[in-house]
């Protein structure tokens, strides 16, 4: 890698960047009226189920409650307020996807999760029988996780602007710009958020339209959750009150259970910081699911190996996840539940069927939701005695989200456990808390319009927590008694030594993020003889609060940005050194902006930003 330096002296940074130059723009768009409006979209792609919100930036100043669901599905006569995150690829090359895969198809799920590497899902995820089936897939058809991720958006997508198109009519939909935002989990790593958003760009996303671009923007899941429930109907938080959002995902974890919590600073308009470090764990509905199937294994032994998709699909599906599941209670502990027996298995060998149903206990199924359900609420704890720590007198709430979030055994679970705490549990009714995220998406993509100041936005989070530091590897000054030998090194260009390997950190872990505030820094880089302009940089992570200024095991790689610059070697600075020898020198300066689940780098050189089509970051 080229050598970064650091100026000694750092020039100053400009407060407002110059407008980029004319060469960023793309004349294939046309110049939009503000009159004609902007689109959001949010979609809530989630492992198990997905869902789409939408409206337009006249609705959401109008009301911001005013956004619509995506009810109708393809496959299905019943209103529902997600669509199955599923799959099939079948023999005359169409894909099936939603409520339209059959029972008996060989589809697969949970594709979503191996966006992530394995050490990123941790060993009781890495296994089960899901993601093995989709590896193998992915295996016998040569396609990657981004390949299949996209197929499932592009048939969401279609579905979804179809939809819009019927409600509004193809006109209007054509003169408006689409913003779309995409939730992920805020535990997701740079490459996993990479990765998504090139399957949406393989999916057809962000294909150009007469209006212009459509942009796409990475929301956190539970941030995008607390901005639409906080301003739900009813709903009236007060000046330094704490919400604490639990997205608890339904079928999975969205790799992990997400915990943030937030401080409402002011009110009307409502706006909020993250109080602590949000959480993650492994404690989603998937195991609720798991323990279902286990039980169902002790009742019908061997059988329920051999049972076929079609007859396992509809007890899981049917009779579990849209039957007994939803509906469970910690008061019917005492009940009888069932589901039917298919015939492939033999009375005989089932224990408990009576009628042609199997019979579980209500302990049976209470013990399905204990394990879970305990974790999430050591989680809850842990966010509790976080914001406690800094504000000891604040009204607190706790807000379930997300499909586990919506289920009545959770919300028994840990309303009983706080009961006279000062501590309220609160779960929206209805559809809410299924489509909270993708309602937030949406608002989130309102927050995110520069055409709409966010002074008139009715809630808005204000600043986030960092978790983990962010640097730039580079050379600096070799210093005696500061610098170990280790970096030392000689530069032959300016004719000194060199403390290689020094990390120049942009924010540290635990720091107070303040929302879209970029942070700038200085750098330059000297060119050999006949070298282009080319500079490649590397971004380092740690998750350490207490980041080292150098290299160690403690920091570990983020991303390469590299970029070439549009300009002559002869345009560029010169650089003399003690022997009269000059070179080129190519002074840039180095933005991060954080934006929602992404942090976003941007270049400048001479104060003059340059464009996506000269800058790249490829995370490790």
């Amino acid at each position: 890698m080229p050598s970064v330096t650091m100026p000694v002296r750092p020039k100053q940074s400009q407060s407002r960047p110059p407008p980029p130059a004319a060469d960023d723009t793309d004349d294939d768009f046309l110049v939009v009226d503000d009159q004609d409006g902007i689109l959001v979209i949010g979609i809530d792609f989630g492992t198990t189920f997905s869902g789409v919100a939408w409206a337009t930036t006249e609705e959401l100043e109008d009301n911001p409650n005013d956004i619509n669901l995506i009810m109708n599905w393809p496959g299905t006569g019943r209103e529902e307020s997600k669509a199955p995150s599923e799959l099939c690829y079948n023999d005359d090359g169409t894909i099936g996807w939603g409520f339209e895969v059959p029972p008996e198809a060989d589809s697969i799920r949970w594709f979503k999760l191996l966006l992530l590497r394995d050490d990123d899902m941790g060993e009781e995820l890495r296994n089960v029988p899901q993601l093995s089936d989709c590896r193998d897939f992915l295996k016998r058809t040569g396609k990657s996780a981004v390949d299949v991720v996209a197929d499932y958006l592009g048939m969401l997508w279609k579905h979804t602007i179809e939809t819009i198109v019927r409600a509004r009519g193809q006109t209007v939909v054509d003169a408006m710009v689409i913003r779309t935002v995409i939730t992920v989990p805020a535990i997701w790593k740079g490459y996993a958020r990479q990765a998504m958003e090139k399957a949406a760009k393989k999916a057809g996303m962000l294909e150009k339209r007469p209006a212009g671009p459509t942009s796409l923007v990475l929301a956190n899941e539970p941030e995008a959750a607390a901005l639409a429930t906080l301003i739900e109907r009813g709903r009236k938080p007060s000046a330094d009150s704490v919400y604490i959002v639990c997205d608890a995902g339904g079928g999975t974890v969205r790799l992990g259970q997400d915990l943030i919590s937030y401080k409402v600073e002011q009110v009307n308009p409502i706006s909020m910081k993250e109080a602590v470090e949000g959480k993650g764990a492994l404690c989603g509905g998937i195991f609720i699911d798991e323990a279902f199937e286990n039980l169902c294994y002790k009742q019908f032994g061997l059988e329920w190996v051999e049972l076929s998709k079609t007859a396992a699909r509809h007890i899981i599906r049917d009779d579990w996840e849209f039957g007994i599941k939803p509906q469970f209670r910690k008061n019917c502990a005492s009940k009888a539940f069932t589901v039917r027996v298919p015939s492939e298995i033999s009375f005989k060998s089932a224990v408990g069927v009576k009628n042609g149903r199997m019979h579980f206990s209500g302990s049976d199924i209470q013990r399905t939701f204990e394990h879970p359900c305990r974790r999430i609420n050591d989680l809850i704890f842990e966010q509790l005695e976080g914001t406690r720590a800094n504000a000891p007198d604040a009204d607190t709430h706790v807000i379930l989200v997300g499909g586990l979030g919506s289920s009545p055994y959770l919300y028994d679970y840990l309303d009983e456990i706080y009961a006279g705490t000062g501590v309220s549990i609160l779960q929206s009714t209805g559809t809410k808390p299924r489509t909270a995220i993708c309602r937030g998406a949406v608002l989130k993509g309102f927050l995110e319009d520069m055409h709409h100041p966010q002074s008139s936005a009715p809630v808005m989070v204000t600043s986030t927590v960092s978790r983990t530091g962010i640097g730039l590897l580079m050379d600096v000054p070799f210093v005696h008694c500061v610098h170990l030998e280790e970096d030392k090194k000689w530069c032959p260009l300016e004719l000194n030594y060199k403390a290689s390997n020094q990390v120049k950190w942009f924010l540290a872990k635990g720091q107070d993020v303040p929302e879209c505030k970029p942070v700038r820094s200085p750098f330059y880089h000297l060119l050999y003889p006949g070298q282009t302009p080319r500079v490649s940089l590397d971004l380092v992570e740690c998750e350490r609060p207490d980041a080292p200024t150098r290299k160690t095991s403690a920091v570990t790689p983020l991303c390469t940005l590299s970029f070439k610059v549009d300009l002559e070697r002869e345009e560029l600075q010169e650089f003399t050194n003690s022997n009269c020898a000059r070179y080129h020198k190519l002074s840039f300066e180095v933005e991060m902006i954080p934006a929602g689940a992404s942090v976003e780098f941007v270049v400048y050189v001479d104060g003059r930003k340059q464009g996506a089509r000269n800058v790249n970051v490829r995370f490790e």
